[in-house]
């Protein structure tokens, strides 16, 4: 009976030192995981905003920072694989990684190609937050990137999350890619009109539009066509899409508006 309260006892003993033994780890292994997240999340912060600052680009400075977040906290897992003797584990992990990329990749691949378009957007920059764009007949503004999709804002204030594969297989029009973006309307005149008296009135009006740009993109008319006895005039004009003091459809409202009230004035008939 002693001899058996022995056993017991040793065993009690060693079951409560494996337990000390695994606590002391877990309890290390989550304070390495806190640290490594935390320095994870810290580089990737500070990588953002001096990259941002220096790239001009949200798109690249978020990956190139997300990465640097990966490969610390992927070294914080391998340490607490370590601490736990998991060494041969993380071996048999890296030698089946072939394979299990294959089986998930195959399983997941709408996601692993976003992924992929993800990051050659990344990296071609095609378009920065706040452009216009259009693409699939979708047409709208910029508002975030990431590395699945691309959040579009239409101009009736849909949002719309277009998968990056969707961006990179088809074609892109940017129209503001540069900042400028032209608009154009066109006036329809009698022939009885001065057509010339006329063009002078319309390009004297508009020239004075808020937003409408001057020197190399000052406003251009032209007569465009002819339609029975009327004249086609056709107005360009430029705006710049990074100056947000009015909007260039707000831009375009007031030219045609101010550009037929200036002909009234005159007597000129429209239409």
């Amino acid at each position: 009976m002693l001899e058996q309260f022995e056993v017991i006892k040793d065993q009690l003993l060693e079951d409560y030192s494996l337990f000390v033994v695994i606590l002391f780890k877990m309890v290390v292994a989550t304070i390495l995981l806190v640290i490594f997240w935390f320095i994870g999340n810290r580089v990737n912060q500070i990588s953002n905003k001096k990259l941002g600052r220096r790239l001009q680009d949200p798109l690249l400075a978020s990956f190139i920072g997300g990465v640097f977040r990966f490969i610390i906290f992927l070294m914080g897992l391998m340490l607490i694989f370590r601490v736990f003797g998991w060494t041969n584990l993380v071996s048999g992990m890296l030698a089946g990684a072939g394979l299990t990329a294959f089986i998930v990749g195959f399983a997941l691949k709408d996601i692993g190609e976003n992924f992929l378009a993800g990051i050659l957007l990344a990296f071609k920059r095609p378009f920065r937050v706040g452009d216009t764009i259009e693409i699939a007949g979708l047409r709208g503004r910029i508002k975030a990137l990431n590395l699945r999709d691309t959040l579009l804002k239409t101009p009736d204030g849909k949002d719309i999350y277009l998968p990056n594969s969707i961006i990179v297989k088809n074609p892109l029009t940017n129209f503001t890619i540069d900042g400028y973006l032209r608009h154009e309307f066109t006036v329809i005149l009698s022939q009885q009109d001065d057509c010339f008296q006329a063009m002078a009135i319309m390009e004297k009006a508009i020239v004075n539009i808020a937003g409408v740009l001057d020197g190399s993109r000052a406003p251009s008319l032209f007569v465009g066509g002819l339609a029975g006895n009327k004249v086609n005039v056709i107005i360009h004009f430029w705006v710049d899409t990074f100056d947000r003091r009015t909007p260039d459809h707000l831009v375009k409202s007031n030219a045609i508006v101010l550009v037929l009230q200036a002909l009234k004035e005159a007597g000129i008939t429209t239409g």
